[in-house]
């Protein structure tokens, strides 16, 4: 625990010397996610943190505890919308991203906001040598493109909060 405290210590001291702009403060995480679209929390989520780089935003939230998170990420560059689907299209069951340490274990096309678009499930070990479960949908969020990216540990991991985070998504 102590590792990931000076960790994300020095995520933050760097990405603020590269000029990102992160802000924990729980009003500001919420109206930022609000323009990147209006959802439902699932239970037990809060506010943790909200970053954002040139045309890129990011909005945190956590249970407080455990390995589980929840992200929403937009660009502000419409172009990033074919980039996006493109690359989520070649992506298979079975297939190992080595990048992200997961292997994707089912895609499925799902509705968001009235648009059809696919649903990525995928599993992996994570930092603390847990293994983890991924869902990740792009979606057209209200100023750009956009992700969501929700992690939990296989053993937390409920596919029916995804659905209905997703599906509260408007």
């Amino acid at each position: 625990m102590k590792t990931k405290t000076i960790c994300f210590a020095l995520l933050f001291f760097l990405l603020t010397a590269c000029g990102m702009n992160i802000n924990t403060d729980q009003d500001k995480v919420t109206a930022v996610a609000a323009e990147i679209a209006d959802f439902e929390l699932p239970t037990g989520y809060s506010p943790e943190f909200t970053a954002s780089f040139d045309v890129y935003t990011l909005v945190s939230y956590t249970p407080g505890k455990g390995s589980c998170h929840l992200y929403l990420v937009q660009s502000q560059n419409a172009a990033d919308t074919e980039k996006l689907l493109r690359a989520m299209k070649n992506i298979i069951p079975g297939e190992y991203d080595p990048e992200a340490g997961m292997t994707v274990i089912e895609t499925r096309p799902i509705l968001v906001r009235g648009e059809q678009t696919t649903l990525i499930l995928s599993e992996g070990v994570n930092g603390d040598g847990e293994t983890c479960r991924q869902a990740v949908v792009a979606f057209k969020g209200n100023g750009g493109p956009a992700l969501l990216v929700y992690s939990s540990p296989v053993a937390a991991s409920n596919l029916e909060t995804v659905e209905a985070l997703i599906a509260s998504i408007h």
